[in-house]
């Protein structure tokens, strides 16, 4: 009676992560790398300097207790009202909105930088040379060369340079001969 032939069960085969399958599908230089985060934070402290720039000292500074001081750009998410202080000062829709289009302008500043940064129309000529070059394949070798380099190593001496080669001039050696 034959054999029956059983499936292999591959435990592993064709399953990848979500991470692992969206890291894939994108290109080295749409990936978001470490000056993402660098982008986001000089983006967010130049949100908090615009906020000191528009501080109201002449309003102020002439006695005016009205005031409403506005932190965050496009979006205040910051609200400091000098004469209603039990509202809570934090706007939570304001803040979403701004921290999403903060991160998607600190995400699109490292996408420019990226394709900037690694166009090969920018590198100079040194640097493409420092490249590595890509070699071919040898070729299938025939058992008569397998055979002859075997018989080669064999043979010769394992070290090139203990070769005695016989000298070009005419004084001879006592331990060399010229054989004509």
């Amino acid at each position: 009676m034959p054999e029956q032939k059983k499936k292999v069960k591959y435990s592993y085969a064709g399953k990848e992560s979500l991470e692992e399958v969206l890291y894939r599908s994108f290109p080295d230089q749409l990936r978001p790398t470490k000056k993402t985060n660098t982008y986001f934070g000089v983006i967010f402290l130049l949100v908090l300097v615009i906020a000191f720039v528009e501080f109201p000292y002449g309003s102020l500074a002439t006695g005016d207790t009205d005031v409403t001081i506005n932190v965050g750009y496009p979006w205040p998410f910051l609200q400091f009202s000098l004469t209603d202080m039990e509202t809570s000062p934090l706007k939570i829709g304001g803040l979403i909105i701004d921290l999403i289009l903060y991160f998607f302008i600190a995400y699109l500043a490292d996408v420019a930088t990226n394709l900037i940064l690694k166009n090969p129309l920018l590198i100079s000529k040194e640097d493409f040379k420092k490249r590595p070059k890509v070699f071919e394949d040898k070729k299938a070798r025939t058992m008569a060369e397998k055979l002859t380099e075997k018989v080669a190593k064999k043979t010769l001496p394992p070290n090139p340079d203990n070769l005695q080669v016989p000298s070009t001039d005419n004084s001879q050696s006592p331990n060399q001969t010229i054989l004509k």
